[in-house]
């Protein structure tokens, strides 16, 4: 059996290491399952598990018995790590917990993370390593760019696009039909009736873009 890494070891870790191990329950898929953090002063030992640097797993680990998600919630770190587990020619899982409904048309690349009771329904497509928290709602015909986090409680309207690297914050609606660019920010809570072009951060109801997303950092 594979050994599975958690790219990140904060809390969004231990929500990701929660959605593995309900897998694992189903459908045994590993023998371990650990995380991986470079932050030399992070101490996590969620439920026993193991801690490495991508470094220090890389002495441990043949890469052929490993598998690695990206366990934070940041899109240009989630990029950043994706290019390093390629370069280190590490596979990378994808995540879909037990309760997500997914349609048999939907199709996800590498590295994606569907969190518990979301509903990623008909002809959607969901680009590389990316993030769908809990209790949402993807509707059809719908393509997210890769390295794009949608946050728990989001409904995406049907027929849109979302482009790479953006973050949708919590509680926010979009309208069906509609372009959301790459780099964006999505406000919480926030009600998408127009477009929003690339590298713009918006809020509000009705969202509109307030400033330009310079220093592409949600957190």
């Amino acid at each position: 059996m594979m050994k599975l890494g958690l790219y990140g070891a904060s809390g969004f870790g231990k929500e990701v290491y929660d959605i593995a191990l309900r897998i694992n329950k189903k459908d045994p898929r590993w023998d371990e399952i650990f995380f991986v953090d470079d932050n030399p002063n992070i101490d996590n030992t969620y439920n026993n598990s193991r801690l490495f640097s991508m470094d220090s797993m890389l002495e441990e680990f043949d890469h052929n018995t490993i598998e690695i998600v990206i366990s934070i919630g940041e899109p240009v770190i989630r990029k950043k790590l994706f290019n390093r587990i390629k370069s280190n020619r590490i596979k990378l899982a994808t995540l879909v917990d037990p309760s997500a409904l997914i349609s048999v048309t939907a199709s996800m690349g590498e590295g994606v993370i569907v969190a518990p009771f979301s509903n990623i329904t008909c002809s959607t497509v969901l680009g590389c390593n990316v993030v769908i928290n809990a209790h949402t709602t993807v509707g059809h015909d719908i393509t997210i760019g890769d390295h794009t986090v949608v946050s728990t409680n989001v409904t995406i309207g049907g027929n849109s696009v979302i482009g790479k690297e953006s973050f949708v914050g919590l509680g926010a609606q979009t309208k069906e039909n509609l372009s959301v660019g790459s780099e964006v920010i999505i406000g919480m809570g926030s009600i998408v009736f127009k477009d929003i072009p690339d590298k713009m951060i918006a809020m509000g109801n009705p969202a509109r873009p307030l400033r330009r997303n310079e220093n592409k950092k949600v957190f």
